[in-house]
């Protein structure tokens, strides 16, 4: 989707322009920086002690 480094309202937008529902983020500052009630989609952020993907085991 060549998304990198696109970041917070312009990437909520562009995430609800294309059809998801649902937007996962490790960014704990997106909801003092963003609007999250008015993004038009839910957001679910995620408290980890790292977020390497090397850390998790899929």
């Amino acid at each position: 989707m060549r998304w990198r480094g696109i970041e917070n309202g312009e990437l909520l937008a562009l995430v609800r322009e294309a059809g998801f529902e649902a937007f996962i983020t490790v960014d704990q500052n997106l909801a003092y920086q963003q609007n999250l009630q008015a993004a038009g989609l839910r957001v679910v952020i995620l408290v980890a002690r790292t977020n390497k993907l090397q850390t998790f085991s899929l």
